[in-house]
């Protein structure tokens, strides 16, 4: 069975962690939003476990992995180990990048955006979501959050032309996240965290998708698009 089969019929089941967590929900929705800009040869950056794979593979012809083991905790499925700002693929391979929440660990974004604009086609798109908020994690590795007008900074300074960009969710989704990230204070209380958490998730991401306000967000997901041959590198957004 060759890779083009295999991302065309995968049945793995969506990955969402343990339980659901609304953080992640809202990240999805907002790549479901944008699932047109998924086409083609797509490289995955930070893969993780592909948990992407399973939603948008369907219309990829290709889907190539590309993660550090150490980011990973045993659980990549990586074809190629690179790191985000040295990819490890020769100039133009790609029709799509993909690269999800990695931003925020880089010490140097800029280099991540310059490398995926190598890396692309001539009219390929990118992909990237990025915290606004969050808590501290994968430390001491944890450097950057990013508004919206950061995104729009780095990707049209290192040349793309932006398409669409899209909030992590609105103000209850935050709220939501904010008090299940906090929980951890009933660490004895494994039981009461796991219900409580499920709890607040799903009430918070009803509260937030019946009435919803992006004056503030958990983060963002920015389309941008390589320029053709021919075109110039001015935003289309």
């Amino acid at each position: 069975m060759t890779r083009r089969s295999r991302v065309a019929t995968s049945k793995r089941p969506p990955c969402l962690g343990p339980e659901f967590l609304i953080h992640r929900r809202v990240l999805l929705d907002a790549l479901i939003a944008v699932e047109w800009a998924f086409t083609g040869r797509l490289l995955d950056v930070g893969c993780n476990d592909k948990p992407y794979l399973h939603h948008f593979g369907n219309r990829c012809s290709d889907w190539i992995g590309a993660d550090l083991p150490i980011y990973a905790e045993g659980r990549t499925h990586a074809d190629v180990i690179s790191t985000a700002d040295e990819l490890a693929f020769h100039t133009g391979s790609f029709d799509t990048v993909l690269c999800t929440q990695v931003l925020d660990d880089l010490p140097v974004p800029e280099r991540f955006f310059h490398e995926a604009l190598r890396v692309l086609k001539p009219g390929g798109r990118l992909i990237v979501s990025a915290p606004q908020f969050s808590v501290p994690h994968n430390e001491p590795h944890d450097y950057f959050r990013f508004s919206r007008h950061a995104l729009l900074l780095l990707a049209e300074g290192a040349g793309f032309q932006t398409l669409e960009i899209r909030p992590q969710g609105g103000t209850a989704a935050l709220v939501g996240f904010v008090l299940t990230s906090h929980l951890s204070i009933l660490r004895s209380r494994r039981r009461l965290v796991r219900w409580l958490k499920g709890f607040v998730d799903r009430l918070f991401l009803t509260v937030d998708r019946r009435w919803f306000k992006p004056t503030n967000t958990i983060g963002w997901v920015l389309v941008c698009e390589k320029p053709g041959l021919g075109q110039g590198g001015s935003s289309r957004w």
